[in-house]
């Protein structure tokens, strides 16, 4: 085990791959064995790459059900509680902006775009609390990623 990675699951190198935590504590990096390639997987055990999708889906969801003007009110109400509790990154000051200038095309954009910037966006996504759980869980199902969702 090299000195810059720690095994999270308390098993010996030899048991278990070697990951390394990431600044938010969310995902594990596991170096690909013999090279410099780092696959990002989520504590929950996707792969980043099936995460964004999962968001992205989930994002879909509530953009297709909802109105731009309810999908503000939910990001605002969100922050504003959040922000009491004292929970904040930086991407909800993004967030804020977005809801508050009401321009529903960048509104759009942030939650269902493609780009770097929608992903980043994405993964602190303020407006959760519109769909059900079960309209969650379905919409894992439906993807596959029920194997390691429960």
């Amino acid at each position: 085990m090299r000195e810059n990675q720690v095994c999270l699951f308390g098993l010996s190198s030899a048991a278990a791959p070697q990951t390394k935590m990431c600044h938010c504590a969310a995902n594990l990096y596991a170096p690909a064995a013999d090279s410099d390639v780092v696959t990002i997987v989520h504590r929950s055990g996707l792969l980043q790459s099936e995460l964004d999708e999962l968001n992205r889906s989930i994002s879909l969801a509530i953009a297709e059900r909802f109105t731009p003007q309810r999908i503000r009110a939910q990001i605002l109400a969100n922050l504003d509680r959040w922000r009491a509790q004292g929970v904040w990154v930086t991407a909800f000051d993004e967030w804020r902006v977005i809801a508050e200038r009401e321009d529903d095309a960048r509104l759009y954009s942030a939650m269902v775009g493609g780009d770097q910037e929608a992903v980043r966006l994405r993964q602190s996504a303020p407006y959760v609390g519109l769909l059900s759980g079960e309209e969650v869980r379905v919409l894992r199902k439906s993807q596959q990623f029920d194997r390691t969702w429960r």
